[in-house]
């Protein structure tokens, strides 16, 4: 599956579009929406390279202390939670399938959890096909599959996420995957994101 590139326009920058931005939001409080990889930490190699460091995690608490935080991630909720470090935020992992609220309130959305077994297979299958391919690192979680490969030669980049598409193949229609720019391949079920979403 190729790539998509877009090929909108940049969205304005808020930090040079401040005061458009303030005047917008005078009088209204708004909720900030960040993700973990990518945004509050640079892209790695490896997942459990990315660390918050503490200027950053300075922002985010100051930031909280304005409006409401919310930090979104593929991770599994309990990690995010873990390497983010702050309460008082809302978190949601899993891509918004497990959810806990500013003070631990937790929700876990019940249309992903008959899914279980199949992303458990599919993490086997995976794993059969692609453990023995070197840099490829098979990221195991609760509602979904990660397959990086980063580090990886080309020819094996191809071959891990050809695999990784395969199983979004009948008869295994329960799978969906979506490739990323960053090199890697998430999998997780597309009934749940049919009833989560739509």
């Amino acid at each position: 599956m190729p790539i998509a590139v877009s090929s909108a326009p940049a969205p304005p920058s808020a930090l040079s579009s401040f005061a458009a931005l303030a005047l917008q939001l005078a009088g209204k409080t708004p909720a900030v929406f960040l993700d973990y990889d990518g945004t509050l930490t640079p892209i790695v190699s490896r997942p459990e390279l990315a660390r918050l460091d503490a200027a950053t995690r300075e922002a985010v608490a100051a930031l909280a202390a304005c409006c409401p935080v919310a930090i979104v991630s593929g991770r599994d909720l309990t990690d995010v939670r873990a390497l983010v470090g702050l309460f008082g935020l809302i978190y949601a992992g899993s891509h918004g399938f497990d959810i806990a609220g500013p003070h631990g309130e937790s929700l876990v959305l019940q249309q992903g959890t008959e899914f279980l077994p199949a992303i458990s297979a599919a993490a086997d299958a995976l794993a059969g096909r692609l453990s023995s391919l070197p840099g490829v690192l098979i990221e195991r979680k609760r509602f979904a599959i990660t397959v990086h490969y980063r580090l990886a030669s080309p020819d094996v980049q191809d071959e891990a996420a050809a695999a990784a598409e395969r199983l979004g193949a009948p008869p295994a229609r329960c799978i969906a995957g979506l490739r990323t720019a960053s090199r890697l391949y998430a999998v997780f079920t597309s009934e749940t994101w049919v009833n989560a979403c739509g």
